[in-house]
């Protein structure tokens, strides 16, 4: 087979008619094994999640783009050094997270062509100093996943952060204001809001 007809067999794969049906199954077969085999009482992916995010697989199928996930998470390592971490830097837990993504957003392609790809939004700035991590640490782990994904040659992973959606140069203060968070009691909504408080469990 010639160069071109190799070529020109890739290109026509990509705007094949993709049955949204089965990419959403196959999608949803291939996160399953992604996800955690700790039960949490408080998830809801069964009994709604799954059907919203069907949803919207099919949705990207129907417009023929790549299905595009946005995962906020890898925000900083844990400031317990000593107990759970060896230091501020990424390491082999994220190496292996990063690998597993990635096979993960490959595999889609086996039955869905144009491809699946996942934003890390990685941005521990905005609780970092709740947690007793400097902004040079967050700013040095942010940099290794980045490299790390480099290294690997990691081509449906990349990553985004505030200073693309602020205006100022301290993007975090400007989120602050925006937000009106001097004017929330964030002690009450520690307690009692579970997604924030969680945040606050890192130690």
């Amino acid at each position: 087979m010639s160069p071109n007809a190799t070529t020109e067999s890739a290109h026509s794969g990509h705007h094949m008619t993709a049955d949204k049906e089965a990419v959403a199954t196959h999608f949803l077969t291939k996160l399953a094994e992604l996800q955690s085999r700790f039960d949490a009482h408080t998830d809801e992916f069964a009994s709604k999640g799954k059907q919203l995010l069907e949803t919207a697989v099919m949705r990207f199928v129907d417009h023929k783009e790549p299905i595009t996930m946005v995962l906020p998470g890898f925000a900083m390592k844990t400031p317990n050094h000593g107990g759970k971490v060896l230091g501020p830097l990424p390491d082999r837990a994220e190496e292996l997270a990063l690998a597993r993504l990635e096979k993960f957003c490959a595999s889609i392609e086996e039955v869905y062509p144009i491809g699946c790809k996942v934003t890390i939004f990685s941005d521990g700035r905005v609780f970092g100093d709740l947690v007793g991590v400097t902004p040079e640490n967050i700013r040095a782990y942010k940099n290794g996943l980045k490299e790390l994904v480099k290294d690997a040659g990691h081509t449906h992973i990349q990553f985004d952060g505030l200073e693309n959606y602020t205006k100022t140069d301290d993007p975090v203060q400007e989120v602050l204001e925006r937000f009106r968070v001097d004017k929330m009691n964030m002690d009450t909504r520690i307690a009692s809001e579970p997604d924030i408080g969680n945040n606050f469990r890192l130690r």
